[in-house]
Order: structure tokens, then sequence, then C-alpha cells
């Protein structure tokens, strides 16, 4: 008798565990976006058959005890498991939060915190979506280490967490001697975070279908387009100030508005960076731009608006 020449069909590997963290400050968009992209290769047979990739990741919604949680957007989502009866996971996202009046303040969540540190200890990759960096900044993982936060929130975080060398410009951080610590920046960029995960685990060609799919965006460009300068003023430095001035004028002549004539008169600063030639008014679009925390030229930000 003949004996088949198939080969055993092999199993499929093991999901990664992903842990999102449902607290009462988070927003239920990022929640429920990062749920569904994560859980896409178990809910979605078109993504298996496109791709051929196993289920990737089994994504569960966490918390400090099961049950439903109001979130800040005033949405209750259902925990699915207590963090208490987690003893180890692969991947554990905490998304944007909305900051409470009066600002971040810590210590109102030193469960999470202390189950934070121990998934960390155990091998799992800790991430923040926007502003969850908030809560995993009491950790102390990122003391010493880059990561990015909403461009909005950048300036209460350096007050909050001193430690922390924060680029909000950044759409993506990775830090950490085993790259265990990833940041992504405002809003949407829980994409970038999302296919970033993807890719690593499964390769960039099956993140591409994924972002395909969903109408995922990289954000290529990275955060400066959508970031507007304010920077503080009560400096006290003439030069600085008479900077970003002539910087503002500049800026506002390069994107096709402002009014020159408004800006000139009484400005002698101002005159002479728009009079000038290109050496003098980049050396001042640096200044201003640096005093506020930018590198960015004006083209930056037209090109947010195509």
């Amino acid at each position: 008798m003949r004996k088949s020449s198939q080969r055993p069909k092999q199993p499929e590997p093991t999901p990664h565990h992903v842990s999102l963290v449902a607290l009462p400050d988070a927003v239920v968009s990022t929640l429920f976006g990062i749920f569904d992209v994560m859980n896409a290769f178990t809910l979605m047979d078109a993504l298996k058959a496109r791709t051929g990739a196993p289920s990737l990741f089994q994504a569960d919604i966490v918390g400090e005890s099961v049950g439903p949680v109001t979130l800040a957007s005033g949405v209750p989502v259902n925990v699915q498991r207590a963090i208490g009866s987690i003893d180890a996971t692969d991947i554990v996202i905490v998304p944007s939060v909305l900051l409470p009046a009066g600002g971040w303040k810590t210590g109102r969540y030193p469960a999470l915190v202390d189950w934070l540190n121990r998934m960390h200890d155990g091998g799992a990759v800790i991430c923040s979506a926007c502003s969850g960096i908030f809560l995993l900044a009491e950790t102390g993982l990122f003391d010493g280490k880059d990561a990015t936060v909403h461009f909005d929130y950048a300036r209460e975080f350096t007050t909050v967490y001193p430690n922390v060398a924060m680029h909000p410009e950044r759409t993506l951080v990775i830090a950490g001697r085993r790259e265990d610590l990833v940041s992504s920046g405002a809003s949407t960029t829980w994409h970038d975070l999302t296919l970033y995960l993807i890719a690593r685990y499964a390769g960039a060609t099956t993140a591409q279908e994924v972002a395909r799919m969903f109408a995922l965006q990289w954000h290529q460009d990275g955060l400066t387009p959508y970031i507007i300068f304010e920077g503080r003023t009560d400096h006290g430095d003439a030069e600085i100030a008479r900077a970003a001035v002539a910087g503002r004028a500049l800026l506002d002549r390069e994107s096709g508005g402002g009014d020159d004539q408004a800006l000139e008169a009484g400005q002698p600063d101002v005159q002479t960076a728009l009079r000038g030639g290109d050496g003098p008014n980049a050396d001042l679009l640096r200044t201003a731009a640096a005093h506020r925390g930018c590198e960015a030229p004006p083209r930056a930000y037209r090109r947010a608006d195509r």
C-alpha cells in the first residue's frame, strides 16, 4: 500500500497575547481601534486568506477588575480580564487618556503601575498610544529614555516627568535595551503603533496588507506639520523675542498669508528679516523654531494642507 506523500499539517503558532488597558481616563476610540486591528487576524477570514498569516495576536481588554468601566468618553467598556489574574503577557498597550481638570495626578493607579512593572520584568513589550505615556511613565521604566506624546500635552508631561526625554514631533519612539518600550504620538498615530507591532512580529508585507484593509496611515512626515508654534514669551531674552517675531513674519509670507506692511511697520528687525538674503532668514527661522522646540521649515506646514 502506497504511503501518502502529504506532510502532516503543522499546528498554528500560539498567538501573541496583547493586553489593552482600560482605565477611567482612557479614550474609547483609541482603545477600540487598537482592539479591532490587533484582533483582525482572528476576526477576519479575508485577511488571513490574503496574508496567509495565522491568528497572530489575541487582544484582551484588561483592567483592575472584571466588568464595566466608564471611560473618559462616557462610554462603558467591559473589562474581560482583571490584571490580578494575568501573570504574563507579550504586549501591553495603554491607550490615549484625557487629562483631568488640573492635569495628570500621579499615584491614582498603584495596582496598574505595579502590574505594568511586573509584566515588563517578565519580558512584555510595554506600549503607549498618545497620552497613555502619562501612566506608563509612573513605572519609572522611561526614566532616561526617549518617548513621545500628544504635542498639546508635551509641556505638561515634561513638568510631571522631567527625567523622560520627550519628542512630541515624532510619531513613534522605540526605546529600551530590548526595544521593549514603545510610544506613539498624537491621536491617530496609534495606526503607526499597531502597524509597527504587526511588522515586528509578522513582517512588513503583512503590516502593509493590514494598512490597506483598514486604510491605516503611516505618518511618514512626522507630527511637525500639525504643531502650532506656541513658544514661551516670558523668558526675558530680547534677542530671542525679536527673532521670534521675524520668524513668524517669514512663516506667514512663505505660507502665502500675513500682512507684510503691518508687520514691517514699527518693526525694523522684521524689515531686515523680510528683505534679507537666505542666510539671515534661515538663521532667524532656526532661532525662532529652536525657541519653540521645533526645527521644521515652513514648507512642512503647507504639506499638511494639501
